[in-house]
């Protein structure tokens, strides 16, 4: 095995750190920051401290955090086919674009393309795989039934998503179904 990809799931303060010491990861990723953690690590604080100690490896090379690749993306475009947008990376700007929908998946990916790099893949390789990508069901999926949208987001934990599913329904012309388990809890209180 060349790459073997874990993801550091944690409960609580620490879990990370066991995670990080077992596997020795030389290469790290911190996704973005928010509260859907917010149930378990109750203040925003925590949720940082927990997710930097994914550095604790003793072999890590390379930590990519997405809070800097956010800021390498420009012209972003997110329709009801997909994402598009251009990154930059090093003294380049690559075009991407991916037949998934939701603006912010263009950071994971981008994310994703950081890492790749430090692999030595190619930049055609790479816009061909994520212009291949299939979409996740239940995660802002597409289908469409008899002249109407549905955006299936029920698998979402986080309001950003919810957001994202809104202004897509937005742009379709007709009857608009968005299914999220967010708005639904929101509508219980």
């Amino acid at each position: 095995c060349d790459i073997y990809i874990v993801e550091a799931g944690a409960r609580e303060r620490g879990d990370i750190k066991e995670i990080a010491q077992f596997v020795e990861n030389q290469y790290a990723v911190i996704g973005k920051i928010g509260e859907q953690h917010i149930e378990y690590f109750k203040t925003i604080e925590n949720i940082i401290e927990t997710k930097r100690e994914i550095l604790l490896s003793p072999k890590l090379e390379k930590a990519i955090i997405y809070d800097e690749i956010k800021d390498n993306i420009l012209n972003l475009k997110s329709t009801l086919n997909g994402i598009e947008w251009d990154l930059k990376y090093n003294d380049e700007v690559i075009h991407l674009s991916a037949p998934i929908l939701g603006g912010f998946n263009s950071i994971n990916l981008s994310l994703s393309f950081y890492i790749a790099k430090e692999f030595g893949i190619s930049n055609d390789f790479l816009i061909r795989k994520i212009a291949k990508i299939e979409p996740i069901p239940h995660r802002l999926q597409k289908i469409e039934v008899g002249g109407k949208l549905i955006i299936d987001d029920s698998f979402n934990g986080n309001i950003e998503g919810m957001l994202e599913s809104i202004q897509l329904a937005k742009q379709h012309k007709g009857r608009k179904v968005i299914i999220t388990p967010v708005l639904w809890k929101r509508m219980k209180k």
